[in-house]
């Protein structure tokens, strides 16, 4: 510990970063940035650019950060001050691709206040208005410094990494600790991992929601998405609210503001509730709501003097996010410099959810697992194929034309280009048939859109079946809105077929809300 307290204070003492940090930081960049992200966007047609670390996004949320009041005076630093509110705008997300699987991968959360006066610590706008947070559920990061992560990456990158962590067992551990399932977002501890100046002193900064309200959803963890869907559910009809902590430091022979693996110990340096981060209760499925989350860059740099971040990971994550956002924005089209004002979320008095074809139940409303293909790209399935996504299987089995998922048609004025679609340009009968063999389900809500050269409801015919028994169905009648499939007697199902005859033009299949048996 000493040679930790030996470096903390000279770090302290110097005023340009040390060379062999700055070439392990440049390192760091250049595999991140230039050998990783370019290429997935360059090689891989990757549209639009995703961001080099954390680009699965789970949901964007409008938010407001209350500070508490009264504030006792040693916590009056910066942006903390008694009752002061600032409109926030948060992005949930794994550090995994956005196609990827949710279970056991490390999530974090970005918090971007607006309305903050005062010199920030990084370019360009450095005296914009709005100051970030990062923070992520694990408490400690998972390499020392700079020279230890370009070690690791370089290891990772060589396809030697199982010797490198042999070799670095503490570094192993936290790698290992990482991998854990999360239930939910919402309830999950986060933390900043790096330590910050907080004025005169240093702090690391925790967030976590002690309560939550009570829900009888269960998340369905075999779902790829399961906890986007998790969080559209919970904010849906419910405020959210999470207390936001700031652990001072009050020892330094075993709180390290230079290693960003050493634990500060809770029971030590006791962390102290600061503000409240308030989510409204809204729809993030809003396809306006995700893009805009996605246009918008953290850094944990973009602060306040008095409240800029230590360390030479600190360092390198200043470095690596302005990189790879200057990238991801310049092929996206969008602006480098930082918004002005918070986008604008009309939400006081906002009445409970009522769905309509034109605005669904978001995915994770009902149900124990949902989907609405966002998570997968254009597919195209053939006549006699079937495409297993998730949950769902589709066949084209009984059909003369291509099924498209994720491709443009229109139906009945509504140009549709997301979730199932089938075009009957022959003209012909036929059956689209979607197939559940994960599990019996004894209920499945959707949206179905039907294009028809009659408004009778018999040219569209939906059935159920449990292998290749029929299933009585409760009437199911409509083919322009959100359906209900559901057996008259409670008997578990594992098929549904849509039956068409040469009135019907055109269908689009989508938001399924699946309750299993």
């Amino acid at each position: 510990m000493s040679d930790d307290n030996n470096k903390d204070i000279a770090r302290n003492n110097q005023s340009i970063q040390p060379a062999s940090d700055s070439a392990a930081i440049e390192d760091i960049r250049r595999m991140f940035v230039d050998e990783i992200q370019v290429p997935r966007i360059v090689d891989q047609n990757q549209t639009p650019a995703k961001r080099a670390a954390f680009a699965k996004t789970h949901g964007v949320i409008s938010a407001l950060f209350e500070v508490i009041d009264p504030l006792p005076d040693q916590y009056k630093v910066g942006i903390f001050r008694s009752g002061y509110k600032y409109p926030a705008w948060v992005r949930y997300s794994s550090d995994i691709a956005q196609t990827a699987a949710d279970l056991n991968s490390t999530v974090g959360i970005g918090i971007k206040l607006f309305g903050i006066s005062g010199k920030k610590s990084m370019g360009p706008d450095v005296y914009g208005s709005t100051v970030d947070f990062i923070l992520q559920n694990t408490e400690v990061f998972f390499a020392s410094d700079a020279e230890d992560m370009a070690n690791f990456k370089s290891a990772a990158m060589s396809g030697k990494l199982d010797a490198f962590l042999e070799k670095n067992p503490e570094m192993a551990a936290v790698l290992a600790s990482m991998k854990k399932r999360v239930d939910t977002l919402l309830g999950e501890p986060l933390w900043s991992c790096v330590p910050f100046k907080f004025g005169d002193n240093y702090c690391k900064f925790k967030l976590h929601a002690i309560t939550l309200p009570k829900t009888d959803h269960k998340p369905d963890f075999s779902a790829t998405d399961y906890l986007g869907h998790d969080l559209a559910y919970r904010l849906i009809n419910n405020e959210i609210r999470l207390d936001f902590y700031v652990q001072l430091r009050n020892n330094p022979r075993t709180q390290s503001i230079d290693d960003a693996r050493n634990l500060w110990d809770e029971s030590e340096a006791v962390p102290f509730k600061i503000a409240t981060l308030k989510f409204y209760k809204q729809d993030i499925r809003t396809r306006q709501q995700q893009e805009y989350g996605e246009s918008l860059s953290f850094n944990l740099w973009r602060t306040l003097a008095e409240m800029e971040p230590v360390g030479s990971i600190a360092e390198a994550r200043k470095v690596i996010y302005q990189s790879s956002a200057e990238v991801r924005r310049n092929v996206n089209g969008q602006s480098i410099g930082e918004p002005d004002k918070p986008r604008s979320y009309q939400l006081a008095n906002q009445p409970a959810f009522t769905p309509t074809l034109q605005n669904p139940w978001p995915i994770g409303t009902l149900g124990n697992t949902t989907e609405n293909f966002r998570g997968f790209g254009a597919i195209t399935i053939l006549p006699n194929k079937d495409e297993q996504l998730n949950e769902l299987t589709i066949s084209a089995r009984d059909v003369t034309n291509n099924i498209l998922v994720n491709q443009s048609i229109d139906s009945i004025g509504i140009k549709t280009n997301e979730g199932i679609n089938y075009t009957n340009t022959l003209a012909t009968t036929g059956s689209l048939r979607v197939l559940f063999e994960k599990h019996m389900m004894r209920s499945v809500i959707l949206n179905i859109i039907t294009d028809s050269a009659s408004p009778d409801a018999s040219h569209l015919k939906i059935d159920a079946y449990r292998d290749n028994t029929r299933v009585a169905l409760n009437s199911v009648t409509s083919i322009n809105g959100q359906m209900i499939i559901e057996s008259r007697t409670g008997a578990p199902f594992n098929i549904i077929t849509f039956t068409f005859d040469n009135n019907i033009n055109s269908f689009n299949l989508n938001n399924f809300v699946m309750t299993f048996a």
